[in-house]
């Protein structure tokens, strides 16, 4: 599967017609993935994240739960 890419700005004309202001390129699925995501994540930096994110929905949930008893 292929897509399309542009390396200026879409534009939209009057009829409803998509235009790029710039080149027109074609990804492949491997050159789109390599250019979203150039690295996965590890496992430490899954931690780090986890441990950081943690808190917050922690902190999300204690609030609700004050509120609805108050």
């Amino acid at each position: 599967m292929n897509f399309l890419g542009c390396d200026g700005t879409w534009t939209l004309g009057a009829a409803g017609d998509i235009g790029c202001a710039g080149e027109l390129r074609s990804f492949t699925v491997e050159e789109l993935k390599s250019e979203v995501s150039p690295a996965s994540l590890t496992i430490e930096d899954a931690d780090d994240l986890l441990m950081l994110t943690l808190p917050v929905f922690v902190a999300v949930f204690t609030v609700l739960v004050i509120k609805k008893v108050l």
